[in-house]
């Protein structure tokens, strides 16, 4: 049994309030989650649509090892892990969006990062050449309204937050990360759909609010986003969040994602300037991407770990703000979907979907080989860089 843990060490909210433990459950498939609650004494709280988990709490007084010790025993059950807390990776070392002085859409937007496309061999008649339907999943804080060229993309949207809720992108006075600041996250996930949207315009968008607004998500909320992008048909998925602790159940659910249902999932490998990945993005069943600067030296709180696939630009990165303008942040998080929209491309332009674990390989090998020779200190460990058109064109050969 796992400890209860915020990314970078916090150990409860910030009201203070010590959560009841929960337990995410992965069910054998036709198993009333009602049924088994009732076995142990444990309170059924949720559970996914068209997939086999279920969230318990474990009521007061109940010993959630014991509770954690049976379920794991019951044939009913395949795994029952902690549900643990995860956090956006700018918490810790890539700073806090902002708008800049330029207004307009699409095109405005291309012009502001015509370094960054550049860089990443990005070819704007490859990304509007038409292909079939391609859906990528944006597991984050949600998308704005002030954007809706961008909401034209949205082909599904939900609010696993704020429940009943529209998944709004917007400020909600939410301080949950410890650090005593409201709403540190808002805008982030629409720099992020903006950039997968930048780098795909044609690929279809699906929506999952998983993080409040200050940043702060769980295991559970992840699990349920991953199972909604599955239900949804999206081929990609986007996590740009992550935990310095190990997280079982997000790596179980993984394995479910990307194995039994072929998702490509993409995440950030975090912003602490250490040599650790965070997870899921040390899953081998994700796309590690890792963050550099224009010269392509390691971004400075970017991460380095052997796991990481890939390297983008992660450093003054520009895409849709929250307030309807364009905006300017820095972070491994917005490196990542950069790597999402070029996997998604690369699919949409093939007639089938190859598995997963080849699309990971395709992109782990396709990229441009002098990250290690301008970064000798983290040699093996930081991906080769994102090179957009050879992705493309090794996907469409799987």
């Amino acid at each position: 049994m796992r400890a209860f843990a915020f990314v970078f060490g916090l150990s409860m909210l910030a009201s203070g309030a010590i959560a009841q433990p929960k337990l995410i459950v992965r069910l054998v498939d036709g198993t009333n989650p009602g049924a088994v609650s009732s076995t142990y004494g444990l309170k059924f709280t949720d559970r996914t649509e068209s997939a086999p988990f279920a969230l318990y709490t474990v009521p007061v007084g109940m010993d959630p090892h014991l509770a954690q010790t049976l379920l794991q025993g019951d044939a009913r059950v395949v795994w029952a892990e902690d549900d643990m807390s995860l956090t956006m990776p700018e918490h810790a070392g890539g700073g806090k969006g902002g708008t800049i002085a330029a207004i307009g859409g699409r095109d405005a937007l291309y012009a502001e990062n015509t370094g960054l496309l550049t860089q990443i061999s990005w070819n704007s008649t490859t990304a509007n050449t038409p292909g079939r339907e391609m859906k990528v999943a944006v597991l984050d804080t949600g998308l704005s309204y002030r954007h809706p060229t961008l909401w034209t993309q949205v082909v599904a949207a939900v609010n696993f937050v704020e429940t009943r809720q529209n998944p709004s992108d917007w400020p909600r006075n939410t301080s949950t990360s410890g650090n005593a600041t409201a709403d540190d996250a808002v805008g982030h996930g629409t720099m992020v759909a903006g950039l997968i949207n930048q780098i795909s315009p044609l690929s279809k968008l699906i929506i999952v609010r998983v993080a409040d607004s200050d940043g702060v998500s769980s295991a559970w909320r992840l699990v349920k986003g991953l199972a909604y992008a599955v239900q949804h048909g999206a081929s990609v998925a986007n996590i740009s969040l992550g935990s310095i602790d190990g997280i079982p159940a997000l790596n179980d659910t993984l394995d479910w994602a990307a194995e039994e249902k072929n998702l490509v999932v993409v995440a950030a490998i975090g912003n602490n300037s250490q040599s650790s990945a965070l997870e899921p993005s040390d899953s081998s069943k994700v796309i590690c991407v890792s963050g550099i600067d224009s010269r392509n030296l390691k971004a400075s709180f970017s991460n380095w770990d052997s796991s990481a696939d890939v390297s983008a630009p992660a450093v003054g990165v520009k895409s849709f703000w929250y307030t309807g303008q364009l905006g300017i942040w820095s972070g491994t998080s917005f490196a990542a979907p950069l790597v999402a929209g070029a996997v998604a491309d690369g699919l949409r332009l093939r007639q089938s979907t190859p598995s997963a674990s080849s699309v990971r390989l395709a992109a782990k090998s396709t990229g441009d080989g002098l990250i290690d020779s301008l970064n000798p200190d983290y040699r093996g460990k930081l991906g080769r860089r994102l090179n957009v058109r050879r992705l493309i064109e090794r996907v469409g050969t799987l």
